[in-house]
């Protein structure tokens, strides 16, 4: 949790002075940013918790958009390493999208992340459970193929 003394009334009026709001801007300036700081070592955490769960499946939850732009919480492997990333799609690029690491994107998206977490992991064990299915049903296929070459399926 940030820590810092609390900050004063911020009820801005007309007669407010820009001296006292300058004030107000450098007494929350630092408790913010260590806020964020925060935020970013607890995503990291989550980050290493999910990953750690080593399902190796991508998947994705859709937390904001409009006509033109989709924006999803992703899992996805990148080299040799699974991240968290938002993933962003255009209506005017279809099939491209591009994506940033979770920590990187802006504050607001990081806090929406958080609030969509449960469902995200949710989400990501369907996943896994959906290509268990299809790894399972690949695998009778090949080793059914495999028998009849052999002369097994005459």
């Amino acid at each position: 949790m940030a820590t810092g003394k609390p900050l004063p009334n911020m009820r801005f009026t007309p007669s407010l002075r820009l001296e006292t709001v300058l004030e107000k801007a450098d007494a929350v300036r630092p408790q913010l940013h260590q806020a964020a700081d925060e935020l970013n070592a607890a995503l990291v955490k989550v980050e290493e918790a999910i990953t750690g769960m080593q399902l190796g499946v991508r998947a994705h939850l859709h937390l904001r958009g409009d006509e033109i732009t989709n924006e999803n919480l992703t899992i996805l492997k990148q080299g040799k390493a699974w991240r968290l990333y938002k993933e962003t799609f255009r209506a005017d690029q279809p099939g491209e999208s591009t994506i940033e690491p979770l920590v990187s994107c802006s504050r607001e998206f990081r806090l929406l992340a958080v609030g969509q977490l449960p469902a995200f992991v949710a989400e990501l064990v369907k996943e896994a459970e959906r290509e268990l299915q299809r790894v399972q049903e690949s695998t009778a296929k090949t080793l059914s193929f495999v028998e009849r070459l052999n002369g097994g399926g005459k």
